[in-house]
């Protein structure tokens, strides 16, 4: 065993009690810290697996944005469901009246809806 420091030895004769105090018990001490130290493990399995139920939640959300979003884009209906029939016929006639419009400049040329 190696020889204490002078640090050691002066803390020893500062600090170390020969007898202990009144009614203290190793055992119960040795108690006190192993339930203390479960009462941690315990509280942090409930974090861990609190906090990995949050992350499977906010993970199963973008898994399902993304793969609704990559659906949209292969489906030609989607915007059919979203806009509806006639307003999506309307935004059509929309754009080719711009088209036509860009076509005949400085022509006067009706166009139903002016």
């Amino acid at each position: 065993m190696k020889e204490p420091t002078e640090n050691q030895k002066r803390d020893h004769a500062l600090f170390y009690v020969e007898g202990g105090d009144e009614g203290f018990s190793p055992e119960r001490n040795k108690a006190v810290i192993a339930s203390s130290i479960k009462k941690y493990n315990d509280h942090k399995k409930k974090q861990v697996k609190k906090y990995h139920e949050a992350l499977d939640e906010r993970v199963h959300a973008v898994a399902t944005y993304l793969k609704s979003r990559f659906t949209e884009s292969t489906n030609p209906n989607i915007f059919e469901k979203y806009f509806g029939r006639q307003y999506l016929a309307y935004l059509r006639g929309q754009k080719i009246k711009k088209i036509l419009q860009k076509k005949f400049i400085g022509r006067k040329v009706y166009l139903p809806g002016d």
